[in-house]
């Protein structure tokens, strides 16, 4: 398990809340032709993010419209900066 850099956990956030505002507006839109069209790039964006995240052993999970992380000890976080927190937390332990 790696120490994440902060420039990648930002561009993951922002991917995924891109894709979490591009599902939005296709849902809202009333027009299933939107729709299909706005989970096509929430798919697309969602992969960049995991692309990212795999990276550093990191899964992800959608149980909703944002995702829920995993790391490899079986810890689920619900946003990536108390991810990142911990992962600093037991590097400074000596656990990582």
């Amino acid at each position: 398990m790696k120490i994440i850099p902060t420039y990648k956990i930002n561009q993951a956030i922002k991917f995924i809340n891109r894709a979490a505002d591009a599902w939005e507006r296709g849902n809202n839109s009333g027009n299933s032709e939107k729709l299909e069209k706005a989970c096509k790039i929430c798919d697309q964006l969602r992969s960049e993010a995991e692309t990212i995240l795999k990276e550093y052993g990191i899964t992800t999970d959608y149980p909703g419209l944002y995702p829920t992380y995993k790391i490899e000890n079986g810890f689920t976080f619900y946003d990536l900066e108390s991810l990142q927190n911990n992962l600093i937390d037991k590097f400074n332990r000596g656990e990582l």
